[in-house]
């Protein structure tokens, strides 16, 4: 196999498998504990609908061109396929923004683990692919106390990958982001 097929091979594939791994109850910051003593805690092949450990975005966010829809998370020939389509209607809770989108995540909670994902990004100008891990703290007012995220995104290009580490000190957000440049299209891998 030549090297460019395999780094495609090792960064995308068409389909997008979850694999979670999570350690025994031992502390993984103590001396002692090792790769060896973890075990696997779930699995997603998606051969069926989605299961019930995942939850379908239908909001936004700041910054995002898309409203989350539940029709636009599907899955077949075991993909996960996360959709993007132009907005035919105002007849939506954030008529601003133009296109409708997917999303999912977890509808568990993990403190520390092994997570892989083999995702392909979309080639479309602006739209960001991305597996992320985040937790999001916000006191009673909902203002944002605490942000936690690694980010592993397609952000608009998709011979480039950024790797970006978040997080807040003192309620001001901080960023830590290393763009790779990429020598292959991972849209057409």
């Amino acid at each position: 196999m030549n090297k460019r097929l395999e780094r495609i091979l090792n960064f995308l594939l068409i389909i997008f498998i979850i694999v979670a791994l999570s350690c025994s109850t031992k502390d993984p910051t103590q001396p002692g504990m090792t790769f060896s003593t973890c075990s696997l805690v779930w699995q997603d092949d998606f051969d069926s609908n989605l299961s019930n450990r995942w939850r379908i975005a239908d909001g936004t966010f700041d910054h995002n061109q898309c409203e989350f829809s539940p029709n636009m998370a599907t899955v077949e020939n075991g993909a996960l396929l996360l959709g993007v389509d132009i907005k035919s209607t105002t007849e939506d809770v954030f008529p601003e923004k133009p296109f409708w989108g997917g999303e999912c995540y977890s509808a568990s909670s993990y403190m520390y683990g092994r997570f892989e994902t083999v995702m392909k990004p979309n080639s479309l100008p602006g739209l960001v692919t991305s597996f992320f891990l985040l937790e999001v703290v916000k006191d009673v007012d909902n203002s944002l106390v605490d942000w936690y995220e690694v980010a592993i995104e397609f952000a608009g290009k998709t011979d480039e990958i950024s790797f970006a580490l978040h997080w807040m000190t003192d309620r001001v957000k901080q960023s830590s982001v290393k763009v790779v440049k990429l020598d292959f299209d991972a849209a057409e891998a």
